[in-house]
């Protein structure tokens, strides 16, 4: 009996890759489940909401480290921590290639703005970059995520594309301390001074005072109210880029780069533990002209979003880089890791076993989990989707 078995097809990769402007928005301290969940009974946030519908989301996104500086030094260099740790902390040796200097090589004006006062030169972190600004340095308005947004901006204006934006908001660490009208109401006996959230939560963490409930619902809703800060920094760049007409030809990343506990197996704060809330972040990617809208629900982490960023834009990665392009993934959810990148010429190397435990559980589960789901109200078609790249 003769048997013909068909081959399973594959999308066909017909991005227009080109230099495009790339923003990034990094948030110390945001965690996946209450920025991208449905909170009931908690704040909104709508202009995550509109970024959500309108782009791919990773579902189950980590961060290599639940510190921001290692995080940050891992998502730029695409290697893991180990690879930049010294008896002194975290610093990036000169040799490594980050993804500003790769996207100054292609012509890019890169720009960072930081609120966090580590981000800075000695730390080997502003290699390629044209202008950065810390917030935390001389005076001005303060640190805020939408103080941050706005000095991105101005850094920006009147520059030819493309241009490269990376900007570091710290809006959801301890102190806790939003604007007024987003605490949500009286505090209940006892509770913390916003301003004073991370000396009580230290405290807590020690075992010198026991949190009642109503404290912890209470402090928790301060922690949201800083989200909802951020959510309005998003929204003031969102207008700004849709008036001057570049939001849909532009790539523009939100991502975690470290979650915050909330007391989930006993802890506070961050930086303490490698448990859930501490790694899981958002990581959300907006291309209209290079991804469809839709989510991917494979465990990822954040030693691929460079590779990514680079594999969309058309750019070859350096082969020091230990991340992996996740465009073949996006494309083609049942193929396993080791994927040929179309940028680089060669299969991407595979990271070195000092990654995290859940950054290999990434690599090694994703063919195993992985399904798309395109977003709700949009018709359920095959990848090959209206407006999609793929035909």
């Amino acid at each position: 009996m003769l048997q013909l078995v068909a081959g399973r097809s594959r999308p066909v990769d017909r991005r227009e890759r080109k230099p495009r402007d790339l923003i990034v928005l990094a948030v110390e301290g945001a965690r996946a489940d209450d920025l991208l969940g449905v909170l009931l009974g908690g704040p909104r946030f709508p202009a995550v909401e509109r970024l959500a519908a309108e782009s791919l989301v990773f579902e189950r996104a980590y961060a290599v480290s639940p510190w921001a500086v290692p995080t940050h030094a891992a998502l730029l260099s695409s290697v893991p921590p180990p690879g930049h740790a010294t008896v002194r902390g975290t610093f990036v040796a000169d040799g490594q290639v980050l993804l500003p200097e790769l996207l100054d090589r292609a012509g890019y004006y890169g720009v960072a703005v930081a609120a966090n006062a580590d981000f800075n030169a000695e730390r080997g972190l502003v290699q390629g970059l044209d202008f950065v600004r810390n917030m935390t340095q001389g005076t001005g308005s303060g640190k805020d995520a939408r103080s941050v947004v706005r000095a991105a901006l101005e850094a920006i204006a009147g520059r030819p594309a493309p241009r490269f934006v990376y900007a570091d908001m710290t809006d959801p660490q301890a102190p806790y301390d939003p604007p007024r009208e987003h605490v949500g109401g009286p505090p209940p006996p006892d509770a913390p001074l916003p301003h004073l959230t991370h000396l009580w939560l230290g405290r807590v963490r020690a075992g010198r005072v026991v949190a009642e409930p109503a404290q912890r619902d209470y402090v928790r809703r301060l922690y949201r109210g800083e989200l909802q800060v951020v959510d309005a920094a998003l929204a003031d760049l969102l207008a700004a880029m849709e008036e001057q007409g570049g939001l849909d030809e532009a790539a523009l990343v939100l991502v975690g780069l470290h979650g915050e506990e909330f007391f989930e197996h006993g802890g506070a704060l961050h930086g303490f533990s490698l448990h859930e809330e501490s790694l899981r972040v958002p990581l959300v990617i907006r291309a209209p002209a290079l991804l469809a809208p839709g989510r991917v629900t494979a465990p990822v982490d954040l030693l691929d979003l460079a590779p990514t960023l680079a594999d969309l834009l058309g750019l070859p990665f350096p082969p020091q880089w230990q991340g992996d392009s996740l465009v073949p993934l996006i494309d083609d959810p049942s193929r396993r890791p080791g994927w040929w990148s179309p940028t680089s010429g060669t299969a991407p190397a595979r990271r070195s076993s000092a990654t995290t435990s859940s950054s290999s559980a990434a690599a090694a589960t994703r063919s195993a989990c992985t399904t798309w789901r395109p977003i709700p109200g949009r018709p359920a078609t095959s990848r090959a989707t209206a407006g999609s790249p793929f035909a």
